[in-house]
């Protein structure tokens, strides 16, 4: 009689934590998890962090996290060539399981490699947990995260970007927005290794003992405003068919960019694509100086998708229709045409110093090779 009656109370706790369990679990449950640094340069090595806890005297049997990331996002000791990646509407999930003894808080540590600029938003992820014994019903919720990280595009150093100028169909003219005028003197700074010896100030480093070079102002006051083309061929659709070709002109506008706020120049920058995050807003920064306008354009560009928003003539139209003049922009783009040119014309017109940097596409053999 009393193993009928152990029976009896076993199966009447085994229907009990079927019972209890998936409905209780949730209620205990903490989750956090974030990347570290959340800011880095394409190619770079990141850590994805998770601390999750149980805040009850009871455990928890099991618990599965799981979330939707762009697989650009490799981890361990995966391939960080982007070539290697399927196209960013392609998606990975990343699982993890734990369990949880009473009030135990449990951090794990993933290494990512991101090969590939951009904005990796995962706002939320999905836990599913349940009983023991796995008999009872299994439940699902959701968990906000709002985990960001962002992917600055890869800058080019500007000696490179200028030895390399025979790759490009149009050349590079070095307009006063990036030459320093020797007659204007104001003050020294410390040396940086890309600095010419020829600006070496020798009082000044027997003074400071440390090396010190001229810091040469301009003629006039510049404002240098960079334009993107996100398309690569004028009889695309709204998504460019030469990826490669798009990403180097990106990164050509990050380094220009870079290397002119650093010579002080206000610099601003403007493109006919989309934020991955509000497709529907006008990509434009106004020039402006300062280390945190570089920040804002890199930050831009990582979001900058190759989806465009205006096709290229009717931004440049958008941009003589403001009435700006006195501008010195730098019209970066794969190609151009009678339309184009027109409204390049225009800006000219209006007053506006401009110049054009013809990126060039990628060999027909090297696309359907990587596809």
């Amino acid at each position: 009689m009393w193993i009928q009656s152990l029976f009896l109370a076993l199966l009447i706790v085994i229907f009990l934590q079927g019972r209890y369990f998936p409905r209780c679990n949730f209620k205990s449950l903490r989750y956090r998890r974030y990347f570290t640094p959340d800011v880095i340069t394409e190619g770079e090595s990141t850590t994805l962090v998770e601390h999750i806890s149980n805040a009850r005297l009871l455990p928890i049997p099991w618990v599965r996290v799981e979330a939707q990331l762009s697989p650009y996002l490799i981890f361990g000791s995966g391939t960080a060539n982007p070539d290697a990646v399927k196209p960013d509407k392609y998606r990975q999930f990343h699982r993890s399981m734990f369990t949880l003894p009473a009030y135990t808080t449990i951090t794990r540590r993933h290494n990512v490699t991101v090969p590939h600029r951009g904005y990796y938003a995962v706002p939320s992820v999905t836990m599913t947990t349940g009983d023991i014994l796995g008999i009872g019903d299994r439940r699902s919720q959701d968990f906000e995260t709002n985990t960001v990280l962002t992917v600055y595009p890869q800058l080019i150093p500007i000696e490179d970007l200028f030895r390399i100028r025979s790759s490009f169909t149009g050349d590079i003219v070095v307009r006063r927005w990036i030459i320093d005028d020797p007659f204007h003197i104001r003050g020294v700074r410390e040396y940086q290794p890309t600095d010419p010896q020829n600006r070496v100030n020798w009082k000044a480093t027997a003074k400071t003992g440390q090396l010190q070079v001229h810091n040469y102002d301009y003629t006039a006051d510049v404002r240098l405003m960079i334009l993107l083309n996100v398309d690569t061929d004028e009889n695309q659709w709204s998504v460019t068919t030469d990826e490669p070709c798009a990403e180097r002109a990106i990164s050509i506008a990050a380094s220009i960019a870079q290397y002119a706020l650093e010579s002080g120049v206000e610099t601003g920058f403007a493109a006919n694509g989309k934020y991955i995050d509000d497709p529907e807003s006008p990509m434009r920064l106004e020039p402006c100086s300062g280390d945190s306008q570089l920040q804002t354009i890199l930050l831009t560009l990582a979001k900058l998708t190759l989806l465009r928003r205006v096709t290229f003539h009717t931004f440049l139209k958008e941009e003589y229709d403001s009435g700006v003049t006195g501008m010195d922009y730098l019209v970066i783009s794969a190609y151009t045409n009678e339309e184009i040119d027109d409204a390049l014309q225009k800006l000219r017109d209006a007053g506006n110093n401009v110049e054009m940097l013809t990126v060039e596409r990628t060999p027909k053999e090297e696309l359907h090779a990587a596809d």
